[in-house]
């Protein structure tokens, strides 16, 4: 099964190596550092291969502008990848396509609820799939959340919970719960298309051939290791948050996701039975993550403690896709992986823009950033 496994997917591990070799390097993410405005910084940019987002412009470019070229890049090399993944992994590309469509809702609805006006809102959204320029504009336009929840009414599961969310949170918490529950329907689905492969492997008695048609534990343990980990911290900054704007103990485990890698979910019952949240995260501090939430916490406000505990928990999971390189590639987990890293290095770079643009002090923008950190820690 291991040499099947490895031919399987040799054509693709090639393709993602080389194209994360593409990716920027620590050298120039300190040379984006050193650039002393955004022309600066789009120069750095045009030596990397992110030059083919500068193609054609012949005039100063938007950050904006910039941005969404960057994004259609992703989604084009995406359907690359898909087009070479070899057939049984190609429902674990389909949850993470999905997952992506859906952090376009996440972005919609936010604008909606923030009250952005259109075209302010549109900037902060990336079409993606079923979520075109058109669709997007409608829905903003349409000022409706039940219209935005209704652009995954197929999706009956999801559709059903965030209706019902909806009507009977309050106010102050629905952005918030609305988002929560986006991110544990997309998680529990990139789940379920890692683990129902193993199942069938196990249950059934496939023939040789059909053998090729799905994956085996081997080819997708780092895929099960990246996501586990995913819902681990999402559970615990969900409790966390919650503690935090007050949302009653009996709610939380309905948005939890029920997915564990080193977070059982007698522990999770504890953290969320804690009656405060400094009690809470005492109590995780003893876990197996316990140095995420203690290295971000000490000497600060609760709310910057939040903040700097999830952004740790990026970096985190960031190192564990980078972990997934190391050794044999010849599995669904570095694919995952790539994409994930990918998305986190275009984040990276939007902070760093921005915060050329904004005049931030270069300590204020490090603070920012999700990979580059992955990098310097290893």
């Amino acid at each position: 099964m291991a040499i099947k496994s490895a031919v399987r997917f040799s054509f693709i591990a090639a393709i993602i190596s080389t194209l994360k070799s593409y990716m920027l390097k620590p050298e120039d993410y300190e040379m984006l550092f050193k650039s002393a405005s955004i022309d600066d910084a789009y120069e750095v940019l045009q030596r990397t291969y992110y030059r083919t987002c500068f193609s054609g412009a012949r005039e100063k470019m938007e950050i904006e502008t910039f941005e969404r070229r960057m994004y259609e890049d992703y989604f084009n090399t995406f359907n690359k990848i898909y087009r070479a993944c070899p057939k049984a992994s190609l429902e674990v590309i389909d949850a993470m396509y999905l997952k992506h469509e859906l952090y376009s809702l996440k972005m919609i609805l936010r604008a909606l609820l923030s009250g952005l006006d259109t075209e302010s809102a549109l900037q902060t959204v990336n079409p993606i799939g079923r979520y075109s320029p058109d669709v997007c504009r409608s829905i903003l336009e349409s000022r409706s959340i039940q219209t935005a929840i209704d652009s995954v009414k197929e999706i009956i599961a999801l559709h059903r919970t965030l209706t019902d969310v909806l009507k009977q949170q309050k106010e102050l918490l629905l952005p918030y719960l609305l988002e929560a529950t986006i991110d544990r329907y997309s998680l529990m689905n990139l789940w379920k298309s890692l683990s129902i492969k193993i199942l069938m492997f196990k249950l059934k008695n496939y023939q040789p051939f059909n053998i090729w048609n799905s994956l085996s534990p081997h080819s997708d343990s780092f895929a099960r290791r990246i996501v586990g980990k995913m819902a681990d911290l999402l559970n615990i900054m969900f409790i966390l948050r919650s503690k935090y704007l007050g949302l009653e103990a009996d709610v939380i485990p309905s948005f939890i996701i029920h997915i564990h890698q080193y977070l059982p979910s007698s522990e999770l019952e504890r953290v969320i039975q804690a009656p405060a949240l400094r009690d809470a995260m005492q109590l995780l501090s003893l876990g197996h993550y316990g140095k995420l939430i203690t290295r971000a916490s000490l000497g600060l406000e609760i709310d910057q403690a939040l903040s700097e505990i999830e952004i740790n928990f990026d970096r985190y999971i960031a190192g564990e896709c980078l972990y997934s390189f190391q050794g044999i590639r010849f599995h669904v987990g570095i694919i995952i992986a790539y994409l994930m890293l990918k998305f986190n290095e275009m984040s990276d770079i939007r902070a760093i823009l921005f915060g050329k643009v904004n005049k931030l002090p270069i300590d204020d923008i490090r603070r920012k950033l999700i990979l580059h950190h992955a990098f310097a820690s290893r």
